[in-house]
């Protein structure tokens, strides 16, 4: 096991790389993911692994954002706490904004959580090898990726 130091926004990153993603509106594929590239099984199975302790972490930073949420959010109906980004919003009869106001509580929840995200953590990996991703190929880009791969010297 080896150790790294993220900034805690750089999980959202990995658990994309990992996983892919896909901009539905646009029809347009973003990121493949690293489970969704032609790699060894044994090597996917790392993969998993690796994201099942990504996602440990995603956890602890969603219940920060939950507690930001309800620290400047109004509580709705259903118990819920909502945060909009904009407050005041007028409309025409069609249904299209005329005015609205920037929300200040969303700006501080922003500037809390944006602060949150910057802040690094130490995080254990198992390795990847030049073993492991041997064969790969992709025409991807997977930067945060990279920082848990050791290749041969």
């Amino acid at each position: 096991m080896e150790k790294v130091t993220l900034k805690l926004v750089e999980f959202y990153n990995l658990e994309t790389e990992i996983n892919g993603a896909f901009n539905q509106q646009a029809n347009q594929l973003i990121i493949r993911g690293l489970l969704n590239e032609t790699i060894k099984l044994s090597t996917k199975i790392k993969v998993t692994d690796l994201l099942k302790k990504v996602q440990v972490e995603l956890d602890v930073i969603q219940a920060k954002r939950n507690e930001l949420v309800e620290k400047h959010g109004e509580k709705q109906e259903d118990g819920s706490f909502l945060i909009t980004p904009f407050i005041n919003v007028q409309t025409n009869e069609q249904g299209e904004i005329t005015s609205r106001e920037d929300n200040p509580k969303f700006q501080e929840f922003q500037q809390e959580f944006q602060a949150f995200l910057q802040e690094e953590k130490e995080f254990e990996f198992e390795p990847f090898t030049s073993v492991d991703l041997e064969g790969a190929y992709s025409e991807f880009n997977y930067v945060q990726f990279y920082k848990l791969v050791k290749l041969d010297q």
